[in-house]
């Protein structure tokens, strides 16, 4: 007996169901200026050198993550250059779990570098970081949930499709 799946499963599903060159290009601007981010704090890291442990940890974020995003960034231009022919690959699961674990690995090589970035230079701005990245994901799960109750629901344009199971 198969069970229905929620209507923040269906949109979630729906969303990410439809590649679009504007998608692609949007990912691979992140993937690119998340990179950059990486490169900047080297840089700046250079000028004083990794003497503390929070500078480490963010020179290793650094060294973990650029690499990570430069290549999820020339993935999405592959998809960009072949162009809608592409999008049945993307659409694969196991592509999009390989997408999606470079991007969480890649994410959470970010949010150390920002985070030990803001550590060295205050604790309590690192805890205030924290704390409002989880608040704000918190607040984006809470909206993306509405906006699917508001989909499939009483005047919403997903009403007339049927339960996924």
């Amino acid at each position: 007996m198969a069970t229905e799946k929620s209507k923040f499963d269906r949109f979630a599903a729906l969303t990410m169901a439809n590649p679009s060159e504007s998608r692609l290009t949007l990912a691979r601007n992140v993937a690119f200026g998340s990179a950059a981010a990486c490169l900047v704090v080297l840089t700046a890291i250079i000028q004083v050198g990794a003497s503390n442990l929070a500078l480490r940890i963010a020179v290793m974020g650094a060294a973990v993550g650029m690499p990570i995003w430069v290549a999820l960034g020339f993935i999405y231009e592959l998809y960009i250059s072949l162009g809608k022919r592409s999008y049945p690959h993307i659409r694969r699961e196991g592509v999009k779990q390989f997408l999606g674990f470079l991007q969480f690995a890649g994410g959470i090589a970010l949010v150390s570098v920002i985070g030990a970035v803001l550590w060295h230079l205050a604790e309590d701005a690192a805890y205030v970081f924290a704390a409002v990245a989880v608040v704000i994901l918190v607040l984006f799960y809470g909206f993306a949930g509405f906006m699917a109750y508001w989909w499939y629901g009483g005047s919403g344009p997903g009403k007339s499709e049927g339960p996924e199971k």
